[in-house]
């Protein structure tokens, strides 16, 4: 709401505290780390398109329902939030599991970060959008920002529905050299629904390299929600930046992390390509490098005191060397688990994530604190995420590798299967 020009209409429609604004933006969260975790299971049982298609459709709905919500009362959004989660939460395990499926191996980095990238440059996108449909009282105002973008959702929605295809020998117009260039290059096994249905979920829990991934994506995610949710308030209270020019420093940032992961993943697909490192390497050193090249500017930041022009120089090279995972963390699933990748990537986002609650929470607690100076409050959080990003580069660096875990293929695991049986019947 800050970034509009008729907050003060919006605050005369709602009487909302910033304590229940919090609640309400923050409850989509709670639906989208649940579903995260059953959502890739879920999408490999009953179809990734199927389940791409429910999510959308879903999504779109509660869009248009969400002016009708704010309207009768504010539990009700709430709700409406929650559910919006929950439709979100398995879009995106659904889509990395069909990467898995459909990208060769030396394509993923590029795939990965155009995805990645989407997001980003689509919320500088539709930021302005935004503004300029609230700001247009002939068409009702805010509430039209949701249809507009509910009634986009229908061609999204129509388009994913002729265009997507779970597997690449179900597209009805690949060609043979196609569909044999797939299947050589990528890890996946096309299986059965019942297959499907089976998901090791006892191995993937106590593996090591899960959960050195979740752990490094929970660092990272710290740093970069932390800025993205919380840099607005830093540049108005610290360096008391106008609030147009903080759009646009907020704005810098998103394109800055957008560009870099479709950048870095040309990049990825490269080294893939013409084979310079091995690939337990190239994922070790394209994450360890992000990470420790993102805390290293985002420590420098408070020792430029109120220089704006070397602190946005500085925010911007963070976020353009973290778009450097686009090579390390995500890809590495794919590595270690092809036919499980999309409910092991919900499963590391979900737990993720969380520091999309509390990292606000955090940093709420630090500006309470009495006796100390906006400046060394802000000081203290910047080196704290800077340190959390070293901790995640250290985690990877030391627990991952790139090597296929013995269940992380269906066919090598119903071919182990099968062997025991002729073994036992001897």
């Amino acid at each position: 709401m800050d970034n509009f020009d008729e907050q003060k209409d919006l605050q005369n429609q709602f009487d909302w505290n910033e304590s229940l604004q919090g609640t309400i933006v923050g409850s989509f969260y709670f639906g989208y780390i649940l579903t995260n975790f059953c959502g890739g299971q879920l999408a490999e049982w009953i179809g990734l398109k199927r389940m791409l298609m429910i999510s959308l459709s879903s999504s779109i709905l509660l869009t248009f329902v969400v002016p009708i919500a704010a309207f009768n009362h504010h539990i009700l959004l709430i709700a409406v939030r929650i559910l919006t989660g929950v439709a979100q939460g398995s879009i995106s395990p659904a889509l990395f599991q069909l990467l898995s499926y459909w990208m060769p191996h030396n394509e993923l980095g590029l795939a990965f970060g155009l995805i990645a990238a989407s997001g980003y440059v689509g919320a500088v996108i539709t930021m302005p959008i935004c503004a300029i449909l609230s700001a247009w009282k002939i068409v009702g105002g805010w509430p039209f920002v949701y249809y507009a973008f509910g009634s986009y959702g229908i061609l999204v929605f129509l388009a994913c529905l002729f265009s997507i295809h779970d597997h690449p020998e179900q597209h009805p117009s690949i060609s043979e050299v196609e569909l044999e260039h797939i299947k050589r290059n990528t890890l996946s096994s096309k299986c059965d629904k019942h297959e499907n249905s089976w998901v090791p979920w006892g191995k993937i829990v106590l593996s090591k390299k899960v959960w050195a991934i979740t752990f490094t994506r929970f660092c990272m995610s710290w740093g970069n929600l932390f800025l993205m949710t919380k840099l607005p308030a830093y540049l108005r209270q610290v360096l008391h930046m106008p609030m147009i020019y903080n759009s646009y420093v907020n704005a810098s940032i998103y394109i800055a992390l957008g560009g870099s992961y479709l950048c870095w993943g040309i990049l990825v697909d490269w080294v893939e390509r013409h084979r310079f490192l091995q690939r337990t390497a190239s994922r070790k050193l394209f994450q360890t490098v992000a990470l420790l090249g993102s805390a290293t500017f985002m420590a420098l930041v408070p020792l430029f005191g109120c220089n704006i022009l070397a602190i946005i120089v500085m925010l911007n090279l963070s976020m353009i060397t973290l778009g450097l995972t686009a090579g390390g963390d995500s890809l590495i699933i794919v590595d270690i688990a092809p036919d499980y990748s999309g409910t092991i990537y919900g499963f590391t986002n979900a737990l993720g994530s969380l520091p999309g609650f509390l990292a606000p929470m955090f940093v709420g607690f630090m500006l309470d604190l009495p006796d100390t100076l906006p400046f060394q409050q802000w000081s203290f959080l910047f080196w704290i995420g800077s340190a959390i990003y070293i901790l995640g580069a250290l985690i990877f660096l030391i627990f991952i590798d790139s090597n296929l875990e013995p269940w992380g293929q269906r066919l090598k695991t119903n071919q182990r299967k099968l062997s025991k049986l002729s073994n036992d019947q001897i």
